[in-house]
């Protein structure tokens, strides 16, 4: 399937990179960066049910939170996505849940088919040209 003008994410989640940008917050929490200056951004589900797209919900700028010790994470303290963290694969135990409502549109479970039920995770994140 061709990638249809996406290029694959290199160093979305640098802290570096995050601190750089005006309007990131890189002082509550030395070594990780909250996002909110990317007020663009959205979640997208593939399963479970059709493909959807989660919009900021308005109420919550914290679109990101930027660490190295962990992997993605969407929403205010990664409260609406988060893959995982350092210590355990994506997805791996208590570290890999969805509950959207908080920064992102959606309810508990619907961008990824639920919390801390995962399994074996692979993760792979693209972004618009």
């Amino acid at each position: 399937m061709a990638n249809r003008g996406l290029l694959q994410a290199v160093g979305s989640w640098s802290v570096d990179a995050c601190c750089a940008a005006h309007g990131n917050d890189c002082t509550t929490y030395p070594g990780h960066c909250y996002d909110r200056a990317s007020s663009s951004d959205w979640l997208f589900g593939l399963w479970p049910g059709p493909p959807q797209r989660f919009e900021p919900t308005g109420a919550d700028t914290g679109y990101q939170d930027v660490g190295a010790d962990f992997w993605p994470m969407w929403g205010s303290g990664g409260s609406d996505l988060s893959i995982g963290d350092s210590w355990g694969a994506p997805g791996a135990g208590s570290h890999g849940h969805c509950n959207q409502g908080n920064t992102y549109r959606g309810t508990e479970g619907e961008v990824c088919g639920g919390n801390n039920n995962w399994g074996a995770t692979a993760v792979e994140v693209w972004y618009p040209r």
